[in-house]
Order: structure tokens, then sequence, then C-alpha cells
């Protein structure tokens, strides 16, 4: 278990989606709300998982330490003026494509995967 420092209904909005998904590429994140707040639970595809709820600790498993990942994603979001969906664009070419913010020379990079400590 770790402290859970962000809500997780903090995490439920369309624009956090769109950053999350492209910061944390391959996470799945799904969620169900509860009287007085949320849980969220995430996934890789390697099998690590974390679930958190409104004023609870978080719980992680597996090799990556995935709720710490998104509190720092969230982190940087919020830095960012927690932007909404209209505020992201999708340059999509025959090899790639890119999420930006504001203007397609922002383009958004995936985080670096970080592993829990043993």
């Amino acid at each position: 278990m770790t402290d859970a420092h962000v809500d997780p209904r903090g995490l439920l909005t369309l624009g956090f989606a769109l950053y999350a998904d492209t910061r944390l590429p391959g996470v799945r994140m799904w969620h169900a709300n509860r009287p007085g707040g949320a849980e969220v639970w995430l996934q890789d595809p390697d099998g690590s998982a974390a679930s958190a709820a409104t004023g609870e600790a978080a719980h992680e498993y597996g090799a990556r330490s995935l709720w710490q990942e998104v509190e720092r994603v969230h982190d940087e979001y919020a830095a960012l003026g927690s932007p909404e969906s209209r505020d992201f664009g999708l340059t999509v070419t025959a090899r790639r494509h890119q999420t930006w913010l504001h203007h397609p020379e922002r383009i958004i990079e995936p985080a670096p995967v970080r592993e829990a400590a043993r």
C-alpha cells in the first residue's frame, strides 16, 4: 500500500484521459463511482496493476509503480493548467500519430517507465 495523494475523482476528466493515454501508453484505466467519491483501477500490458479509492490508500501490484506514475502524470497535467479535451490535437501520418497540446509543435511524449522499488 501507498498513500494516495491524488483523489481518484481528479483522474476522471476527458482532458486528463487524453494526456495520460499519451504519457502512459498501454496503461488502461477504468473507474466506478462510489458514495462520496470514486475508485480507479490501472493495469499495464505486462500485468502490473494499481487501485485507489477516494479517502483510501492505493494498492500497487507487479513490476511498475502504476499509482505513483499516474500521480506524477497528474501533477504534470495540473502544472499545465489542467487542459480540457479541446486543447489537445492529433496528427496522423502513415508512419505514426502524435498527440499535441495547443499547437502541433507541442508534442506530448510518453513518460519513462518506472519499476517499483524492491
